[in-house]
């Protein structure tokens, strides 16, 4: 269930208190990505879940805000927000940069002594401890950058053809990439929450033994799916990818 509450300073801005035991699912987008880059799929999650997208700055209703270009910075912000709600259950979801900002902001919520998410959900990303020295998209121009991102498929053609649209939204886009390309992996102890995976097929960028690494990452259930699509089988599979989460986010309402 969406929650209608609205405030559009907030990374999470439909998020407040309420006195329902529901489990929250808080997602994180890919570079570039919206608030409603999962509306796909979010609409099928399970009824007794409410469901909640990070709005990033520098898009949508806080184009006006500078983007983060330090992760470090997202995390402690994420953690400020979302604080007062982790008394009760929750799960984690984040595809591709949000797989990263999921897993990052678990282990910071670890660290300070919080309850660990129920689950978390990571797609289309390669374990942390896979990544490989970026392809330094962020210092790329606006031409090679368009050419760069057409390669993903996330963008649809018409966008990438725009000018005056890509002059607007490459600022975000191009932070994200500096966010994650400046990312620099610590090995820490285990999470104590199960990570569950999801790749596609015909992802040429997340290899299935890539992401099989991010077992290592946690000391609880893992599982990893492989779904029909490449980069962006988020947008194409969502009746898949919801059947996925609602299946273990079973296991979280026994």
């Amino acid at each position: 269930m969406i929650k209608h509450y609205y405030s559009a300073d907030k990374m999470f801005p439909n998020l407040r208190k309420d006195e329902k035991n529901n489990v929250k699912m808080f997602c994180f987008p890919y570079a570039g990505g919206g608030a409603q880059c999962f509306s796909s799929f979010q609409t099928k999650i399970k009824s007794e879940v409410d469901v909640y997208v990070a709005s990033l700055p520098g898009r949508g209703a806080r184009f006006q805000t500078p983007p983060y270009t330090s992760i470090e910075k997202f995390i402690e912000d994420a953690y400020i927000e979302l604080k007062p709600f982790l008394d009760k259950p929750f799960v984690l979801f984040g595809h591709s940069m949000g797989a990263l900002l999921a897993f990052e902001v678990a282990k910071y919520i670890m660290a300070n002594n919080l309850p660990p998410p129920q689950a978390i959900f990571v797609s289309g990303c390669s374990a942390p401890s896979q990544r490989r020295s970026g392809q330094n998209l962020h210092k790329l121009d606006n031409v090679e950058l368009r050419k760069k991102l057409s390669n993903y498929s996330g963008t649809p053609q018409e966008v990438l053809d725009h000018d005056e649209l890509m002059d607007l939204v490459l600022p975000a886009i191009r932070a994200d990439f500096q966010m994650i390309e400046n990312y620099t992996y610590k090995k820490c102890s285990e999470l104590k929450s199960p990570i569950y995976v999801l790749i596609g097929a015909d992802d040429e960028h997340v290899t299935h033994l890539d992401a099989l690494e991010w077992s290592k990452e946690t000391t609880s259930q893992f599982d990893l799916k492989k779904i029909k699509g490449g980069h962006f089988f988020t947008n194409t599979a969502g009746d898949e990818v919801a059947d996925f989460i609602n299946e273990k986010i079973a296991l979280v309402l026994e």
